[in-house]
């Protein structure tokens, strides 16, 4: 740590994972399968934020699989920082965990590993805006 609004990762832990194998997916070889993904971020206090993602149909078959994960993301700073700043850094932080556990669960799930992109382009339901995460707070 250093100067003012300076931020530093002390701890990632991931506190939820469940995967799923859909069973009764049939795959339409002449269709490409597209896999919904749903981002997520809680800020809660004392600079820790609870980042998550979802991946796949949790409630049909659509898709071959659904996945979700829940990390704690932990940091310390010199100076309090916005809560948008945080929440956007423990994503940022977070993504390579995700992308690390869902790939190689994926894959012994029997499919080819599937992999969370760098670029993310969500639409948020609310705003409509892409490359957005949705966000709640616990203060």
């Amino acid at each position: 740590m250093g100067s003012s609004n300076e931020v530093d990762l002390v701890d990632v832990v991931l506190s939820e994972a469940l995967f799923r194998r859909n069973a009764k997916f049939e795959r339409d070889k002449s269709q490409k399968i597209e896999i919904p993904i749903r981002f997520e971020t809680e800020i809660l206090e004392d600079m820790k934020v609870n980042v998550g993602v979802e991946a796949g149909t949790e409630n049909d078959d659509s898709t071959p699989f659904f996945a979700r994960m829940r990390y704690l993301a932990s940091f310390a700073g010199t100076d309090p920082l916005d809560d948008e700043i945080i929440a956007d850094h423990a994503f940022a932080c977070v993504l390579p965990f995700m992308r690390e556990v869902l790939a190689e669960a994926t894959r012994r799930m029997g499919y080819p590993a599937f992999v969370l992109p760098l670029k993310i382009n969500t639409v948020c339901p609310k705003c409509g805006k892409k490359a957005h995460i949705s966000r709640s707070h616990k203060k």
